[in-house]
């Protein structure tokens, strides 16, 4: 019975691959209700799949890479923040995105998008390098206040700046940016 249920589930979500030649079919433009359907379907699908896996590929390895501790000053983005510097602990570049591949009866685990992962003592809380400003601490002299000069000075924010200055923004508040 499950094999039948299978199949018919499998030949299902190869007819909605394409389901815009259904769309005739309604009165109403129904592409939201057919997308839908065609998302359901297919997690039908991965779940009767998920249900045979035997083996959980789960390469631990890749979801922190780089895992030696550094002295590092941040200055985290965000209001909250107030544009301060604080000290902090580089961990080691954490997996911001994962991925899942379900064949026959493994589950492949896989992680993308490292990045840097900060421990800052005085707030109690981890900042990625995606979402702060930061260096290492070599000496004693590195430890300074990240000012907005030190970030408008950064190579690729001098790049950014040079592009939207010719370049017209899309959006009315592009200029905000920086």
């Amino acid at each position: 019975m499950l094999d039948e249920l299978r199949e018919k589930i499998d030949a299902a979500a190869e007819m909605l691959k394409d389901f815009k030649r259904f769309l005739d079919l309604f009165k109403k433009d129904a592409t939201g209700d057919l997308t839908r359907l065609s998302q359901t379907i297919s997690r039908i699908s991965f779940l009767l799949k998920a249900n045979d896996v035997k083996d959980v590929l789960h390469p631990r390895e890749q979801i922190l890479q780089k895992r030696k501790a550094s002295l590092v000053k941040v200055r985290p983005c965000g209001d909250e923040y107030k544009n301060k510097t604080y000290l902090g602990f580089y961990l080691g570049d954490v997996a911001l995105g994962s991925s899942m591949e379900v064949t026959d009866d493994k589950i492949q685990l896989g992680f993308s998008g490292h990045n840097p992962m900060i421990f800052i003592p005085e707030i109690g809380d981890v900042v990625y390098g995606c979402g702060s400003w930061w260096s290492y601490i070599d000496k004693e002299e590195d430890f300074k206040e990240i000012t907005d000069s030190d970030i408008a000075n950064t190579w690729y924010v001098k790049m950014a700046k040079e592009y939207f200055a010719n370049h017209k923004p899309e959006k009315e508040n592009a200029d905000d940016i920086f």
